[in-house]
């Protein structure tokens, strides 16, 4: 088997699908594990990306990797071996909550 066969076999297998939310732990090269050896344009937008949290919005197979969108509304593709699968945790407040929190007074202006 080819690493490039095995790489798309590992990305299926990886239990990252659409819809979960990834943090990226570290960047990648290409051609890295199989992954994208063509391309390396996705390497500098991982770099400024290390440490964020995304969305995964696609898992096909391909060799480009997992298609994820950011906080900031902008997609990227990445190799399923740099991400760590998380679960967000929610916390309901009151605004006076927050507000003591942050140390200052919110107004919600209508």
């Amino acid at each position: 088997m080819k690493i490039t066969e095995a790489y798309l076999v590992m990305q299926k297998e990886s239990g990252i699908k659409e819809g979960d939310k990834v943090r990226i732990l570290r960047s990648a090269k290409a051609g890295e594990m199989g992954w994208n050896e063509n391309g390396d344009i996705w390497e500098s937008t991982i770099t400024k990306q290390l440490g964020g949290i995304c969305t995964v919005s696609a898992n096909e197979n391909c060799l480009a990797g997992l298609e994820l969108h950011s906080i900031d509304g902008g997609y990227f593709r990445c190799p399923f071996f740099v991400l760590e699968k998380i679960q967000l945790k929610v916390k309901e407040m009151t605004v006076k909550e927050i507000s003591e929190q942050l140390g200052y007074e919110i107004k919600i202006i209508k």
